[in-house]
């Protein structure tokens, strides 16, 4: 209000207040053939804010995690693998706040 009067009220807005996700749970292998695998983790916490995806990692021979895919849910297939290498795995949540932390390898 003010000298002149009371202007029309403004639009109305719905605001949640959202942090990042937290870790998710350690990758786990549930299905292994020769050149793939299934792993499966415990989802993280959204943390006011659906989680939008995971992003995997992959570490062959214990080398350099890169990035292998995401996924909408807790589950990946992980394919084109390698005969006698060691694979271990990490996965990034992602919302709508940005990038959670990472979890544990596997």
């Amino acid at each position: 209000m003010n000298a002149v009067g009371e202007s029309p009220l403004s639009n109305a807005f719905t605001f949640i207040a959202a942090a990042v996700p937290s870790r998710p749970g350690t990758p786990y292998w549930t299905i292994r053939a020769i050149t793939s695998i299934a792993i499966e983790w415990n989802p993280a916490d959204e943390n006011g804010a659906r989680i939008n995806r995971y992003d995997v990692y992959m570490s062959t021979n214990s080398g350099n995690y890169l990035f292998k895919g995401s996924s909408t849910s807790n589950t990946f297939l992980a394919n084109d693998l390698s005969t006698g290498n060691h694979y271990k795995f990490r996965v990034i949540p992602h919302n709508d706040a940005g990038e959670g932390p990472s979890s544990a390898q596997s």
